[in-house]
This record gives structure tokens, sequence and C-alpha cells, in this order.
């Protein structure tokens, strides 16, 4: 497996600013939770694991982006967002989905209810 590309390569090559969309922002991580939802309901075994897998790293990525665009900044490339997530920002993740978390349902806009 060839080792990741550095930062300082990706910001060069495959990182642009943009302008921070809230709004995107949040319809991303709102689908990122729904999308939890209904992996969290599927049973684990052998026939659903590597679909389960998926679905979380499409999980990871998604919320990546939104972080990156809440920074400002797109990634043409996922190697680059995991890249990102490896630059300390896993913290700033969780802080971002914890926090739309309590302000959905805060707001009744959805319910994070596991029946």
């Amino acid at each position: 497996m060839k080792p990741l590309m550095p930062w300082n390569d990706c910001i060069k090559a495959h990182i642009k600013e943009v302008e921070p969309d809230k709004q995107k922002i949040s319809s991303i991580v709102k689908m990122c939770l729904v999308r939890m939802r209904v992996v969290d309901r599927i049973e684990l075994d052998a026939e659903t694991a590597s679909v389960i897998a998926e679905d979380y790293y499409e999980i990871i990525k998604e919320l990546l982006t939104a972080l990156l665009l809440k920074e400002g900044l797109k990634s043409d490339n996922h190697e680059c967002l995991i890249r990102f997530a490896m630059q300390g920002n896993t913290c700033k993740l969780r802080v971002m989905l914890e926090a739309h978390t309590k302000q959905c349902l805060k707001s009744s806009q959805m319910s994070l209810a596991y029946t």
C-alpha cells in the first residue's frame, strides 16, 4: 500500500478555497445522521459486513467534506480528506457532529431514538 500524499501536496494540487456554505454543511451532517441510524439497524453478519463498512466510510468521508467546507476548503479526492483528518481535525469533526445533533433535537427536526 502506498503512503498517503503529504498535506502540503494536497494543498498545492487538490485543495481549493471556497466560500463556506452553512446550508450545505447542515444538509451533509443531517444526511450522515440519517445514514448512521439506518446502518445501526443492520444486523452485522458475514453477508452485511462489507455493506456496513462502506456506509461508515461514506459517513466519515461526507463529514470530513462538511468540516473542510466549514474551514472554507474543498478537496477533489478522498486521500486529501483522510490527510485533513490526520492533521488533527478529528476533534473538530466530533464537536461539529455533536453540536448539530443537539440543534436538530432541540428543534424537533429529528429523533435519534433507536426503536
